[in-house]
């Protein structure tokens, strides 16, 4: 039930707030260049930013590449819920709220022709963390998502690191085996070692 609030209230909130940036395209300084672009930036470090972006397509389709990071913003909300534990409605539709709404995230809204890939980008963050709170040995998928995710653009790497911390802090607050809860934050760290060298 959370998952499919969290959800719909990305794709109905996103849409009625990035409208105009999805309905028509408002070229800035990088955009007049990248009307057709195959953001080939392995120079920048991007290197699976080409894959990311080439789902929708390589030119500005600001509805389709809108919607499409409408989806993945929605995935990303549903893991943010289901790893923070909230059930509470209202939290539920808050949080998916400040996801589509917060200023740093919605300025790559600007960048029309890349932002399908970045929201990508955020989400297979955010999976990275995710799988290593829920799997057994989650921190070995997660890694490469986290790899992944630095492929496209490096600076959603915060977002891991945060959300680590507060799945360190969330161990330690439980009660249980000290080994074993040391052995679960062990984890946090070897996803992001083995995720920076994949990357």
């Amino acid at each position: 039930r959370e998952w499919r609030i969290a959800f719909l209230s990305v794709i109905i909130l996103g849409v009625l707030i990035h409208m105009p940036m999805m309905l028509r395209d408002i070229p800035n300084h990088d955009g007049l260049d990248s009307m057709h672009f195959d953001q080939n930036m392995i120079v920048s470090g991007r290197w699976f930013l080409s894959v990311a972006c080439g789902i929708s397509s390589y030119y500005t389709l600001p509805w389709l590449i809108g919607l499409l990071a409408m989806v993945y913003l929605g995935l990303t909300a549903v893991l943010l819920v289901d790893f923070l534990e909230v059930e509470d409605t209202i939290s539920v539709v808050f949080i998916s709220g400040h996801l589509v709404s917060f200023p740093t995230l919605s300025s790559t809204f600007a960048f029309v022709f890349i932002m399908d890939g970045y929201m990508l980008a955020v989400f297979l963050a955010v999976l990275a963390v995710w799988l290593t709170k829920k799997k057994r040995l989650g921190f070995v998928p997660g890694a490469v998502s986290l790899a992944l995710s630095m492929g496209i653009y490096q600076a959603y790497l915060p977002i891991a690191i945060l959300l680590c911390i507060y799945g360190i802090l969330m161990l330690a607050m439980e009660k249980g085996d000290i080994r074993e809860k040391f052995y679960n934050i062990l984890h946090y760290l070897y996803m992001g070692i083995l995720g920076s060298i994949g990357y």
